[in-house]
C-alpha cells in the first residue's frame, strides 16, 4: 500500500480526469440539503400532543392533511412551536 499526499486542488484534478463529469454530477445530485438554522428548540410528536391536549393519532392526521407544518430528520418528525402557532392562526382566520 502506498500513501500519497496531495492538495485539494490536485485531488480534484485527479478525480475529474478519472471520472466523467456526468458521473460526478449524478453521484452528488442526491446530496442532502443542509437543515435551516433554527432559532428555537424542536418539539417531538409526544411533547406537541401533550401541549395541545390531543392524541398522537390526531397529530399524525393533521400532518397527513397538511394542516400541521413539520420537519423530518431521518425517520423522526419534529415541530417548531412558532410554525405551529402560525398555522393555528391561519386556520382560525380561514374558518371565519
Amino acid at each position: 500500500m502506498q500513501i500519497i499526499l496531495t492538495t485539494p486542488e490536485e485531488l480534484k484534478r485527479i478525480i475529474s480526469e478519472t471520472f466523467s463529469q456526468d458521473l460526478i454530477d449524478k453521484a452528488f445530485s442526491g446530496a442532502r440539503k443542509p437543515l435551516p438554522a433554527l432559532s428555537e428548540p424542536l418539539q417531538t410528536i409526544a411533547s406537541l400532543s401533550k401541549e395541545l391536549g390531543v392524541s398522537r393519532v390526531t397529530i399524525n392526521a393533521w400532518m397527513k392533511a397538511g394542516e400541521l407544518p413539520y420537519i423530518r430528520i431521518g425517520r423522526r418528525v419534529y415541530f417548531q412551536r412558532s410554525a405551529i402557532l402560525e398555522a393555528g392562526k391561519k386556520k382560525k382566520g380561514a374558518g371565519k
